[in-house]
């Protein structure tokens, strides 16, 4: 992680779609859920260049956040599709397929009010058993990916950051790379409210030969939806000698300043590059 130069704000060569630059292709896929007993939309963003008869490719799972859907990240504001195109063009990122699921996937379809309640949350925690259970094998089945730890990553924005935690830190054996840009609460204790981790303790993969490679943690200086909670994980990470990355995006609110920073410096960490 050491060998990243991390860069603050996104370069607009990489933000936005340079003429002599190939892109990869998105494709917008449904898919049958037996968690949600409902079919799906899910976005698939190809690498330029794609060649599924003679390449394997990792996956990077970035995750919208609440409110969003599988649509929310592509769109020009957060600008992902032509970053990781520009990236993958320069040799700054290892080529790979991106997958931009719908991640409120409440267990057996079952819908409440949207809102920021506890219960309307209930289904992105849910979303685990989506992504390991329907979306992870639909991917190995339809698309040429290379399976493991050392070639799947996770990451997400708001909600999809916190989700990151959640799956990511549960289950370092299926995981390999974490991202979180401008994490929202609900991961960590907090008086009066339920937490997917029980403790800050817990805050961390306690076998430390599945340590993520990366776990990158960013927010924008001016975010004030998210407030402290980025620093407050950045902290426990810390206290907890779970080795990560932090950084603060000058002038970033909980917007597309801020996702585009942290993409644009988690696609350079993932699936081994750093170490060629």
């Amino acid at each position: 992680m050491s060998k990243l130069n991390i860069t603050l704000n996104c370069p607009d060569v990489a933000f936005n779609q340079q003429e002599n630059i190939t892109y990869g292709e998105l494709q917008r896929i449904t898919y049958y859920s037996e968690n949600t007993k409902s079919d799906r939309p899910m976005n698939i963003l190809l690498p330029p260049n794609y060649d599924p008869d003679n390449k394997k490719y990792p996956v990077l799972y970035l995750l919208h956040g609440i409110l969003s859907d599988q649509n929310s990240l592509i769109k020009p504001k957060y600008s992902t599709p032509n970053i990781a195109g520009y990236l993958m063009n320069e040799g700054l990122a290892k080529e790979m397929i991106i997958v931009y699921p719908y991640t409120y996937a409440p267990k057996d379809g079952i819908e409440v009010e949207p809102g920021f309640s506890e219960e309307h949350a209930a289904g992105y925690n849910n979303f685990i058993n989506e992504l390991l259970y329907n979306i992870m094998p639909y991917m190995e089945k339809n698309y040429p990916i290379l399976t493991g730890r050392d070639n799947t990553a996770i990451a997400g924005f708001s909600m999809g950051g916190r989700n990151s935690f959640y799956i990511g830190l549960n289950k370092p054996e299926l995981f390999g790379y974490i991202g979180a840009f401008s994490p929202a609460p609900g991961v960590l204790p907090e008086e009066g409210k339920t937490s997917l981790f029980p403790s800050e303790d817990d805050f961390l993969v306690k076998d430390k030969q599945l340590t993520p490679y990366v776990t990158l943690v960013c927010t924008g200086t001016d975010d004030d939806v998210v407030a402290e909670y980025p620093i407050h994980y950045h902290n426990v990470f810390t206290k907890n000698n779970h080795p990560h990355l932090w950084y603060e995006v000058p002038t970033g609110g909980h917007d597309g300043i801020t996702v585009s920073s942290g993409v644009y410096n988690f696609l350079q960490t993932l699936f081994g590059i750093l170490d060629e």
